[in-house]
């Protein structure tokens, strides 16, 4: 088993996309920019997210928030309209934490409601960690 985990800190760069699935679940997407340091370039992600947590994400997510993202990366690959072959690497987020959006320009945060419960981690035995 591989371990597939990312945690990133940055600023939303959309409006939060948002849409009911087939089986009726919600499915809601934004970007993220983030540094890793001071003076470098922004380096960008698309974020999805499924079920309560995408409901959670459709009312806070919009663009210029500050936000940290917990989930793992996915790889889509796909060929474009002249046949050429395309990926791309984004994180489908299981956890999100919004920083309070400054209310009418001042320096008081807003409240921000506390995120959907999230499904409990299955128990591990130190037999289930492959080193």
């Amino acid at each position: 088993m591989s371990i597939n985990v990312v945690t990133i800190e940055g600023n939303i760069t959309r409006d939060v996309e948002s849409r009911a699935m087939p089986d009726g679940k919600t499915v809601a997407k934004f970007g993220i920019a983030y540094n890793w340091k001071k003076d470098a370039p922004a380096e960008f992600f698309d974020v999805t997210v499924f079920g309560p947590s995408a409901d959670y994400a459709a009312q806070n997510a919009v663009k210029g928030r500050r936000v940290m993202v917990q989930g793992r990366l996915h790889q889509r690959s796909w060929e474009d309209k002249t046949g050429q072959k395309r990926t791309s690497v984004g994180i489908v987020a299981e956890r999100m934490s919004f920083w309070p959006p400054r209310q009418n320009g001042g320096s008081a945060p807003a409240q921000v409601p506390p995120p959907p419960a999230m499904a409990s981690t299955p128990e591990m035995s130190s037999d289930d960690i492959p080193f």
